[in-house]
C-alpha cells in the first residue's frame, strides 16, 4: 500500500476503514509506512477486530506520533493488544513527547482497558495544549478504581477534559459517579457531553432495563448544573458547559439521552447550550433565586426554549450586577426589592 500510494497520490485515501481484515502485527509495519507517507493525507484511521497486539500498536502509535499533523479520528476497537495495560501504555509512551499529535477524536471502545494503562494515558492528556474533541472508553469493563485514577489526573487540569467522554457500558459505581460530578463542578472543566449508563448503585439508578436515575441521582446532577446554595455559588460554582448527559451514541453519532430527564435537568442543559456563559450564569441566578418573585412556578409547564426566552428578558435587569462583590446584605436586599 505504501508503494502504491507513493506512485498514485491522487487516489490516496483520507479515510481508511479496516474491519475484520485480521491485519495483525505483520500488517502494521506496512501500514505504519503508509501513515508516514507524505503523499498520503490521511485524516481518519479505523481499525476494528484486526487482531493487533502490543508490537503492532507500538508501530502504529510511533508512526502517528511522527506525523506533522494529527489525525482527525483514530478508532482502535476490539484489538487484543489493548486488553491489558501494556497496549495503552505503549500508546501513551509513543505520544509522551508529542501529545498534541494524539488524534482529536479517539475511539478505544471494547478493549478491556486496565487501570495502569488508563492512568498513563490520562497523564499524557494533561500535556496537550487543548482537550480532545472526543474520547470513547465505552464497554471496557472499567471499574471505579481505574476510573477514579483517570479522573483524578483530570482534576489537576480540568480544562484538558475531553469535550465528549463516553463511559457507557462500564462497571461504574457510586464512587465513580461522584468523582465525575466533582469534576463537573470545576469551572475550568471542558466536558460538554457525557455518555454514561449501567450505574450500579441503588441510590443512583433504578433497574438496569431502563437505565434511568432515581430522584437522588437526578438531584445530585441538578446541584452540579445549578448550585442553588446562594447567588455566588449559582454563578461561580455551577457547571455551565455540559449540554448533553445520557447514554451512548451509535456509530452514526445519534445521541440517546437517559429516559425521562426531569424538567429542571432539561432546562439547565438547554441553558448551557448558549455560547455566552455569563448569560447562562445570570439566567440560573434568576431562575434559582428570584423565580418566586414572579410566581414562575409555571415554568414546570413551559418548554426549556420558552423559559430561556423569558429569562433573557428578565436578565436585562441584572446586567449591572457584579456577583463577585455581593455581600450577604446585598443579596437579602435584592431578594426583597427585586422587580
Amino acid at each position: 500500500a505504501e508503494t502504491f500510494f507513493s506512485h498514485h497520490p491522487d487516489v490516496a485515501p483520507q479515510k481508511l476503514l479496516l474491519e475484520r481484515n485480521w491485519v495483525q502485527d505483520q500488517g502494521c509495519e506496512s501500514l505504519s509506512k503508509t501513515i508516514c507517507n507524505e503523499n498520503v493525507q490521511l485524516e481518519e484511521l479505523h481499525m476494528r477486530y484486526e487482531g493487533i497486539e502490543v508490537a503492532g500498536l507500538e508501530l502504529i502509535s510511533a508512526a502517528l506520533a511522527s506525523r506533522g499533523e494529527p489525525l482527525q479520528r483514530l478508532v482502535l476497537e476490539h484489538n487484543p493488544g489493548i486488553w491489558d495495560d501494556k497496549g495503552l501504555i505503549a500508546i501513551a509512551e509513543a505520544f509522551q513527547e508529542s501529545p498534541n499529535l494524539i488524534p482529536d477524536k479517539l475511539g478505544l471502545a471494547s478493549n478491556r482497558i486496565g487501570p495502569n494503562g488508563l492512568r498513563s494515558f490520562g497523564q499524557v492528556l494533561l500535556k496537550r495544549r487543548s482537550p480532545l474533541e472526543s474520547l470513547h472508553l465505552n464497554n471496557n469493563r472499567i471499574y471505579d478504581a481505574s476510573l477514579m485514577d483517570f479522573l483524578m489526573a483530570l482534576h489537576r487540569k480540568p480544562q484538558k477534559t475531553p469535550k465528549i467522554l463516553d463511559l457507557s457500558g462500564n462497571n461504574i459505581e457510586r464512587g465513580g459517579v461522584l468523582q465525575i460530578l466533582a469534576l463537573l463542578r470545576r469551572q475550568e472543566c471542558s466536558l460538554e457531553q457525557l455518555e454514561m449508563n449501567y450505574v450500579i448503585d441503588d441510590d443512583l439508578a433504578t433497574d438496569r432495563t431502563t437505565r434511568s436515575l432515581t430522584r437522588v441521582g437526578w438531584d445530585s446532577i441538578a446541584s452540579v448544573l445549578c448550585d442553588a446554595r446562594d447567588i455566588p455559588a449559582t454563578y461561580f460554582a455551577s457547571n455551565h458547559t455540559i449540554t448533553k448527559f445520557g447514554s451512548a451514541t451509535d456509530r452514526s453519532g445519534q445521541f440517546f439521552p437517559f429516559r425521562r430527564h426531569p424538567h429542571n435537568i432539561r432546562l439547565y442543559l438547554a441553558m448551557n447550550s448558549l455560547e455566552d456563559k455569563r448569560k447562562v450564569a445570570m439566567m440560573k441566578v434568576v431562575y434559582a433565586h428570584f423565580a418566586g418573585n414572579f410566581c414562575l412556578d409555571l415554568f414546570e409547564d413551559m418548554s426549556p426554549s420558552l423559559i430561556i426566552e423569558i429569562l433573557g428578558f428578565v436578565n436585562l435587569g441584572f446586567e449591572a450586577l457584579n456577583v463577585q462583590k455581593l455581600s450577604f446584605a446585598n443579596i437579602q436586599i435584592m431578594k426583597i426589592v427585586a422587580f
